[in-house]
This record gives structure tokens, sequence and C-alpha cells, in this order.
């Protein structure tokens, strides 16, 4: 399986490795939008733990100063935050699921000096084996 990072990285060369192997690019496509869904999340979800810590601290200001009332609506607050956090992090776990799922699908790529072709056909052929039979067998060691 390519490695995640890579694929993120060089997704031209791996999109070009995939129209070299005739194959569709909707695996790579699938997996760029994912990804992309997957940063926005963490974004949000970044974005959300940042409101929640303030809030967090507004609530201890207020307890120490004894407005409870206040105190008790910022907690509400902060519950709300809390179970959007939850569902974005379990929308991240299931992005990141079907992240690995769509680059178990995509094949390795071909070393540069793989020629292009639909299949073995396309290939060169630059000798088959070893060294002749023949030739091995009139070679003899001679010692002196």
């Amino acid at each position: 399986m390519l490695d995640l990072n890579y694929v993120r990285e060089n997704l031209d060369r791996v999109g070009g490795a995939l129209a070299a192997r005739d194959m569709p690019a909707t695996a790579l496509d699938d997996f760029a939008q994912a990804d992309a869904e997957r940063r926005r999340v963490i974004a949000e979800s970044d974005a959300l733990n940042a409101e929640r810590n303030t809030a967090s601290r507004v609530i201890g200001a207020l307890m120490k100063e004894g407005r409870r009332e206040e105190a008790e609506v910022q907690r509400k607050q902060v519950g709300s935050l809390k179970d959007r956090i939850a569902e974005l992090d379990q929308q991240r776990t299931q992005t990141e699921a079907r992240m690995r799922e769509l680059l178990s699908t995509l094949p390795n790529i071909p070393h540069e000096s793989v020629p292009v072709g639909k299949d073995e056909s396309a290939m060169l052929r630059f000798g088959v084996g070893g060294p002749s039979r023949s030739l091995i067998s009139n070679q003899r060691i001679t010692s002196t």
C-alpha cells in the first residue's frame, strides 16, 4: 500500500503513474476529496477545542467571583461544544478509514525505467536466463 503522506504530497505523480498503467483515477480523486474533508474537520475541531478551553477558563473565573448563574450558562455552551467536537472526531475517524481503504486500492507506482504499456507485450526483453551452459562447462579452474 502506498504511503498516505507520499500520495498527499505527490498527487500529480501518482495520477500520472495510474494513467501509465491505464488505471482510472477515480480512487485518487476520492482520496484527495477525503483528505480535504479530513483537514477541514481537523481545523474545525481544533477551533472548537480552543473555544472550549477559553470558555472553561471563563467559567473558572466566574465561579471564583461567585457568579454561578453565568457560569452555568457557559457550562451549557461548553457541553454543546463537547458534543460537536465528538461528532467531528467520529467524522474524522470515518474519513481516515475511507482514506486507508482508497489507498489500498491504488496500485504501486512503477519505476521510471519501466516502459509504459497496457500489458507485458509492451515490455522490452533484454535476454533470458543466465550464461549459456556451454560457456560454463568449458571453463576450468587450474591450479598452479
